[in-house]
């Protein structure tokens, strides 16, 4: 039977199998819950149940996507929003998924970005309340650590780092962060970025987003995508509610990723056009 990855099987995938038809059977390395859906994908009915992706290397976003850290980004923008007279809705609706310092950069003066962003990250650093992972997050990492995967973040390294921690999840071994690109999300340049120091042609990167700026982002770098979480979903963008949704399985140096078919909407539409 598939052992659960989740349950501390690490032996990596067994050979690659054919069903009846001499179509390639995957095995599940990934969330006990999911095996259902994968016996489905041998039966007849599979073809309309199950939609799959291909890559050779995942590009994770972090708050949001594998770190739920909604309740202190909520608070601090909160704050900064009342400190500067701002409209929290306004101002929470542009800092969604972008780096910090491009948000206070659009709602305060040149002359105050420098002192303001130090103060905010500070803040960044010392408040944990709320974080924890994205249900099947860490299951997720653990399926996939022998393959190339980058965590590619509007946080700074720094923050990064610490709240992946916090929230008990492994760093990938390549991380780009808002202080490593010039040009932070919705620019295509942190995953270009991300896919570049893997060696992996962008195309056969998936990357797990959440937020529109990331979703643009990803978008124009011509990256495959899914959308994490229901609060930006995207016609023609595949979306998952977390990543219990998702299986993973191998053929050769690819992973082969199954999700409901009901996450893929049919009707494709520009993100660039929701910004």
């Amino acid at each position: 039977m598939p052992r659960d990855a989740g349950n501390g099987d690490h032996r990596g995938p067994r050979r690659e199998r054919h069903n009846h038809r001499g179509q390639l059977r995957t095995r599940p390395v990934y969330h006990h819950a999911q095996r259902e859906l994968i016996r489905q994908r041998d039966t007849e009915s599979a073809d309309a149940s199950i939609h799959t992706l291909q890559c050779r290397a995942v590009l994770f976003d972090m708050d949001g996507t594998l770190v739920d850290s909604t309740p202190i980004v909520e608070e601090l923008w909160r704050e900064f929003a009342n400190n500067h007279s701002l409209s929290y809705g306004e101002l929470v609706q542009f800092a969604h998924g972008r780096p910090t310092r491009d948000t206070i950069a659009h709602f305060l003066p040149p002359g105050a970005v420098g002192s303001e962003l130090r103060a905010f990250e500070k803040q960044e650093l010392t408040r944990t309340n709320g974080i924890r992972a994205v249900p099947g997050a860490g299951a997720l990492l653990a399926a996939i650590a022998e393959f190339p995967t980058a965590l590619v973040t509007s946080a700074t390294d720094k923050l990064a780092r610490f709240r992946m921690s916090v929230a008990g999840l492994p760093i990938p071994p390549i991380v780009v962060a808002a202080d490593g690109v010039t040009e932070g999300k919705p620019s295509p340049q942190p995953y270009l970025r991300a896919a570049a120091l893997l060696g992996i042609p962008i195309q056969d990167c998936l990357v797990f987003e959440d937020a529109l700026a990331g979703v643009v982002s990803a978008t124009r770098a011509r990256a495959q995508l899914i959308v994490v979480g229901t609060d930006q979903l995207v016609d023609g963008v595949p979306h998952v509610r977390d990543f219990t949704q998702v299986v993973v399985g191998q053929d050769g140096d690819r992973l082969i990723l199954s999700l409901p078919a009901s996450s893929s909407p049919d009707t494709p539409s520009d993100p660039n056009d929701l910004l």
